[in-house]
């Protein structure tokens, strides 16, 4: 007798990954002897995953976001097809472009799940069979397991992400070392989440004065700028790795503050008290976990639009949310009281499926 198959479709970076991994682990749990296949369209994505063998049993890597729209469809084309059909597909929030629409409708599977983003008149035009499920006014994650409640599962509410157990630290963690990262993903205009370099560096002085040894995070779409936020913190360190190395260092250290950015949400799922700086973006994007914090006191409503991806400022003032409303002296205060409120010996926390 052949094993269930089902198939969930991951389109975005890390976060996003990171968000939908409690998706995995339900799926897992509710048919452990099917047959689970990711498709990705990132490598991060697929390193993460492919670090996981106990949740994932096959990663179909599609190659959009590091080589383009022609080497996606060759190797849809050539690797898609599947044998036999999956009992059912799901298409992981955020996912609004029409490519990633059109790739669930591509996959062989009785049934298809998705977020509602296009009109129903465009769905129908396009002959797409996916059912549509709403967008709630809840985390990302919650609305990733509104599509298995869509096809008939009862997952039970996570407390935090999924994480490899080969990326976190068996050593114990800092009390002194806390973790910045300045960056962002560099595309369409999404460096608008980050918080100015200028506010960085005062609260990277202002942690060192309070006894924190502050280390930066080096990555490939913010080197210049942290090696800036260095220059003018002196005192402070960096640190560059591979996705691995980067969680095992945070799963050591003693907190982190990061922009909205996958860094954030992979301190959240190291179980490290992670403080993210939330502007452009609601913080139901924000990091999900028990000591995460998606910390947005402006009054400016969120203006990003995930169905038409667009990044830019609605009022036209120029990030206010960001640049004017987060202060430096209310981020040192509640980053502090943070660390305070995780002081006591705290076990690393990330979850891996048995």
């Amino acid at each position: 007798m052949r094993k269930p198959h089902f198939v969930i479709v991951v389109p975005q970076g890390l976060g996003d990954t990171l968000e939908a991994t409690p998706m995995f682990s339900a799926l897992r749990s509710a048919r452990p002897n099917s047959t689970i296949t990711a498709v990705v369209l990132r490598s991060q994505t697929r390193d993460l995953l492919l670090a996981m063998p106990k949740l994932v049993d096959e990663i179909i890597y599609l190659p959009y976001w590091e080589l383009g729209t022609a080497a996606f469809l060759r190797a849809a084309l050539s690797r898609l097809p599947f044998r036999r059909r999956a009992e059912a597909a799901f298409l992981a929030y955020p996912a609004a472009r029409p490519i990633y629409l059109a790739l669930l409708a591509f996959i062989p599977a009785r049934r298809r799940f998705a977020h509602r983003y296009a009109p129903s008149w465009i769905r129908r035009a396009a002959g797409i069979s996916i059912e549509q499920v709403p967008i709630g006014a809840v985390h990302n994650v919650l609305r990733d397991l509104d599509l298995l409640k869509a096809a008939g599962f009862e997952p039970e509410v996570p407390s935090q992400y999924v994480l490899p157990s080969s990326w976190i630290s068996v050593l114990p963690r800092s009390d002194t070392r806390v973790v910045m990262h300045i960056g962002t993903i560099a595309h369409n205009g999404l460096e608008s989440r980050r918080w100015p370099e200028t506010h960085f560096a005062d609260l990277a002085r202002r942690l060192m004065k309070r006894g924190f040894e502050v280390s930066l995070l080096i990555g490939p779409a913010e080197r210049d700028e942290t090696l800036r936020v260095h220059r003018e913190a002196p005192g402070s360190s960096l640190f560059e790795g591979s996705m691995a190395e980067v969680a095992r260092f945070i799963s050591e250290s003693a907190g982190v503050v990061a922009n909205d950015s996958g860094i954030a949400h992979l301190a959240a799922g190291c179980g490290t008290p992670v403080f993210a700086i939330m502007g452009p973006t609601p913080v139901e994007h924000g990091p999900y976990g028990l000591t995460a914090i998606a910390y947005r006191p402006s009054l400016c409503p969120p203006c990003f639009d995930i169905v038409h991806t667009d990044s830019s400022c609605k009022l036209n003032i120029d990030f206010a949310c960001l640049k004017s409303d987060v202060r430096v002296d209310e981020v040192e205060r509640e980053f502090v009281a943070l660390l305070a409120e995780s002081s006591n010996p705290i076990k690393h926390t990330a979850i891996e499926h048995n």
